[in-house]
């Protein structure tokens, strides 16, 4: 159940093709342009449409209908971080809150989490979404594998990935998904879901599990950077008690939380040191 969490904050590594350049302006809050590196892919054009080859939609999108038009991702997205239909907190503090539900419009039975990280009004979101994405193995002690293995665009694409397992002595687990990334009005959002096991081929070292759904906004809000994360996974683990996999989520979730604020500080001062 630990695993649930701690692959919440996954999401796509993005690097940076020469020649391509910066197309989001992600304003800080006090009228800094906090995307303004070159940062490729991550920056992204302003579809109508995302190409989700149809051999990579899921059974559950497919059942639900899902549109892959940026308006319905976008109002998705939206409406999956506002909503409080069905949730329950499970921790609130300055920095953190996270809440459950059971269930979801893909999927009717599995943990739904949702978490609103606070990092304050003095980072940059650059470095969060970087520590996210092609940074994270060297801080993310849970991660075993990360790689891109198709790109259909630049912002849509296959990513395989494999995690520790959550529970001692059972296998460890890993996922192939397709994520569709872009920005708009300045906050960065993610969208990502298994594909079909057929696009990638299945491992004997690992259960190969799904991600009904996951999602993720970065931007400013209240006067400070926030990240918001949910996802809905199956980690393909015979049926446990709702009240003991609820315990795990607030640890889980605050030692992430923890080792995230560590790696950001880190990751801050070596770029201070690196400037002349």
């Amino acid at each position: 159940v630990h695993g649930i969490a701690i692959k919440m904050g996954v999401i796509p590594c993005c690097c940076k093709k020469e020649g391509e350049a910066s197309l989001a302006n992600f304003d800080d809050g006090n009228g800094r342009n906090s995307f303004k590196a070159d940062y490729g892919s991550l920056i992204l054009k302003k579809t109508l449409e995302f190409p989700v080859a149809e051999r990579n939609i899921n059974i559950f999108e497919r059942n639900a209908g899902f549109s892959f038009s940026r308006e319905a991702l976008l109002n998705f997205l939206l409406k999956e971080k506002s909503t409080t239909e069905s949730y329950e907190e499970k921790l609130n503090t300055p920095q953190i809150r996270l809440w459950l539900k059971w269930g979801s419009v893909f999927e009717p039975s599995k943990p739904l989490l949702k978490i609103r990280f606070s990092f304050g009004k003095d980072i940059e979101p650059m470095d969060l979404i970087e520590l996210l994405t092609h940074k994270r193995m060297a801080w993310d002690k849970n991660l075993l594998a990360y790689k891109e293995v198709e790109k259909l665009t630049s912002e849509v694409s296959i990513y395989y990935y494999s995690v520790k397992s959550p529970i001692l002595f059972v296998q460890a687990r890993d996922f192939v998904e397709k994520r569709v990334q872009f920005s708009e009005n300045s906050v960065y959002y993610a969208y990502s879901s298994s594909t079909p096991d057929s696009v990638y081929p299945i491992s004997k070292d690992f259960q190969r599990c799904e991600t009904i759904l996951s999602g993720t906004i970065i931007g400013m809000e209240d006067g400070e950077f926030v990240y918001y994360t949910f996802s809905q996974v199956d980690l393909k683990i015979p049926s446990l008690p709702r009240a003991l996999i609820s315990s795990f989520f607030p640890t889980s979730t605050k030692s992430f939380y923890e080792e995230l604020t560590k790696a950001l500080a880190k990751y801050k001062e070596n770029k201070a040191q690196q400037k002349p």
